[in-house]
């Protein structure tokens, strides 16, 4: 149900060791996404203007080599997938907070290095 979903990505959000899970259960829930296809997800397949993204390649685990890996879908064809303003504000949210970090741990480094 909703319910139980919003209990499962706030309890992801409260705990700090989890809090990563909480953005792929977010798009799965939105999008019907399978969860190898919501792992093979990057910012560039995700078209804020238009409210959608392409699936392009999905995670898998491969028996014989025993790894994961990430490979075109299994049709060889991608699939856009549109979605809601809900997913579209947590997306952009997600973006500006990686933004954030990335330059707060990338900053001290390039001050370091002048």
């Amino acid at each position: 149900t909703h319910g139980e979903f919003e209990k499962a990505v706030e309890f992801f959000l409260k705990n700090e060791h989890l809090s990563y899970y909480a953005l792929p259960v977010q798009i799965a829930y939105y999008t019907g996404l399978r969860a190898g296809e919501v792992c093979g997800l990057n910012w560039e397949d995700i078209d804020f203007e238009r409210a959608r993204l392409t699936v392009r390649r999905s995670m898998y685990y491969d028996k014989e080599e025993k790894c994961w890996e990430l490979k075109v879908p299994k049709n060889g064809k991608p699939r856009v997938v549109d979605f809601g303003e809900s997913l579209l504000e947590i997306l952009k949210h997600a973006k500006k907070e990686q933004l954030e970090r990335q330059r707060a741990v990338l900053s001290p480094a390039f001050h370091a290095a002048a």
